[in-house]
């Protein structure tokens, strides 16, 4: 009998913890989870190109491309151009020609760092060939001085971005990408992208543990951005973003913890009794 007992009260304890407790949250005492967000904030690459890879993870590059455009971009239009120019542009037409996707990114790279916006501009319309397997480098062209360039690279970036088909994934590169582009006519196309991801992610989540998981990682990486303070824009970016998603105003990292903790009911501290 009183082992009998015993499996009851374990039972009952296993209950009690499974409606008290939810993902990543300790009980506050009315039964809600207090989710805690890390206090000590993410320190990745400042580097576009590198935040980019590193969300990412391992690229298998292409065998062949699979870009957006009908046909390869033909970079003659720079046979004006003379000496180092010149030498660049030809460079990233050799590669793609070649059909070589590492070639095209080295010949990509030292494009990018010429002076001339047409050089820059065609080795970002080189990148845009080879789509998703080019973004970390599209994504340092969207912070381009030249404002066509950057907006190039930002077309470029938003098509690439549709072939990853993780939400997860798509959502952790254009996460990268807030915290590292700050030119400000780039910022808007990102947070949309940004948001886009993180409301498929929670939304077309079924298992509410998991749907929880997704909210509390999307948070996580906007108050981070947020907190980190060095970008101001990418910052008032973040706070955009969260108020998207969430439907309440960035007001601190407690508010944000006490809205993960319930989010169905929260409530800003101007609407409380």
């Amino acid at each position: 009998m009183k082992k009998l007992v015993w499996v009851f009260a374990a039972i009952a304890a296993a209950a009690l913890a499974y409606f008290t407790f939810a993902p990543g949250g300790e009980p506050d005492g009315k039964g809600k989870a207090k989710v805690a967000l890390k206090r000590e904030r993410t320190r990745g690459s400042k580097n576009p190109r590198d935040a980019v890879r590193g969300a990412m993870g391992a690229r298998k590059t292409a065998a062949r491309p699979k870009g957006s455009g009908d046909a390869k971009p033909d970079l003659d239009m720079f046979k004006n151009l003379t000496g180092e120019d010149r030498k660049r542009a030809q460079a990233v037409q050799d590669a793609i020609d070649a059909n070589d996707f590492e070639r095209t990114l080295a010949a990509a790279e030292k494009a990018l760092a010429s002076p001339n916006a047409e050089v820059r501009a065609g080795a970002v319309e080189a990148l845009a060939w080879f789509g998703a397997d080019a973004l970390p480098e599209l994504t340092a062209a969207m912070g381009d001085r030249d404002e066509e360039v950057a907006a190039a690279a930002g077309n470029a970036w938003e098509i690439a971005l549709t072939q990853i088909e993780s939400g997860m994934q798509r959502f952790d590169i254009a996460a990268a990408a807030l915290a590292t582009v700050s030119r400000p006519d780039t910022l808007d196309g990102i947070g949309a992208q940004l948001v886009n991801s993180a409301l498929e992610i929670i939304d077309g989540e079924d298992d509410a543990a998991k749907a929880s998981d997704a909210r509390v990682k999307v948070l996580q990486a906007l108050v981070d951005i947020i907190e980190d303070g060095k970008l101001p824009r990418n910052a008032k970016a973040a706070k955009e973003a969260y108020e998207s998603i969430t439907g309440a105003p960035y007001l601190g990292i407690d508010e944000a913890e006490l809205y993960l903790g319930d989010p169905d009911n929260y409530e800003p501290p101007e609407n409380r009794q």
